[in-house]
């Protein structure tokens, strides 16, 4: 049971839809057994979960992606406390593309993570919920700071797992598969973007949500991989690209560089991808 998952990182998800429309030229078909993402990794594998390839998720995020980070809110602007976007064209691009599906319309094993904040409790939603994707996407795309709240309750599913590679293992074991037959394709987003400078004593404690939120989401994507490797030994491939500094999440004018930068990474790694699209 080989299972794809894919990290959160907003705009950075140019870089893994491409490197997958480059395995999918050389490993053809829908070889995925399993799918898992968090926030923007959300909306690429729901995308696949019901049917579309990887050139075409990766035409639509090359198309969508900058009218999602278009333009900071006038809230925002007037008062940098509000989320930094408004979610309009994220929820028009997840409404055309995903239509109606519902989880259940997934062609295999769906494991999308969010964060409850009225509960205080983290959601994986799975093939066998009735939600909408395009609802599901929306509550694990609401990263903090950049969207409001979807439905004043749901945020980040990267609170939650931002590689949730580790939960779909979990539910592929409680599932009853055994873990001798599951492999994990795990794409990262991005090496250092979680990297923080630290937090200052005299910094403003409105300066400490970005750092504090970033190193949350480091710590779990780090548990996400330990837990992987500790599970699965060998069968664990984890991609992450070399990058000459940061990115950051909203960066819409780095797209190509952060493209480029990922192409390489494909020329670098494309053996151990194939291998583990085909084990």
């Amino acid at each position: 049971m080989r299972i794809l998952s894919i990290d959160g990182g907003g705009i950075l998800g140019c870089g893994p839809s491409h490197y997958l429309k480059q395995l999918e030229a050389q490993v053809p078909g829908k070889w995925e057994h399993a799918l898992t993402g968090t926030s923007v990794g959300a909306l690429l594998i729901a995308l696949r979960a019901i049917g579309y390839t990887w050139a075409e998720i990766d035409r639509i995020f090359s198309e969508e992606g900058p009218k999602i980070f278009a333009r900071p809110g006038i809230t925002w602007r007037m008062n940098p406390m509000a989320p930094k976007y408004p979610s309009t064209a994220l929820e028009a691009a997840c409404k055309k593309y995903l239509r109606g599906a519902t989880c259940k319309d997934s062609r295999v094993p769906l494991y999308i993570p969010s964060m409850d904040m009225v509960s205080g409790k983290p959601k994986v939603f799975d093939d066998t919920d009735s939600d909408l994707l395009a609802d599901v996407v929306l509550r694990s795309t609401a990263a903090p700071t950049y969207f409001a709240p979807r439905d004043g309750r749901w945020v980040d599913g990267g609170l939650v797992a931002n590689n949730p590679s580790g939960l779909a293992v979990l539910a592929m074991l409680r599932d009853g598969h055994p873990v001798d037959q599951l492999s994990v394709l795990s794409l990262d987003t991005g090496g250092k973007f979680w990297k923080n400078p630290g937090i200052s004593a005299r910094m403003l404690p409105t300066s400490w949500i970005q750092p504090v939120i970033r190193s949350q989401m480091s710590g779990n994507e780090e548990a996400g991989e330990f837990a992987c490797t500790a599970l699965l030994g060998t069968r664990h491939t984890r991609i992450t690209p070399s990058l000459p500094h940061d990115f950051e999440l909203d960066a819409v004018g780095a797209m190509g560089a952060y493209r480029d930068l990922w192409e390489s990474c494909w020329q670098e790694t494309r053996i151990n991808a194939v291998a583990a699209a085909t084990r």
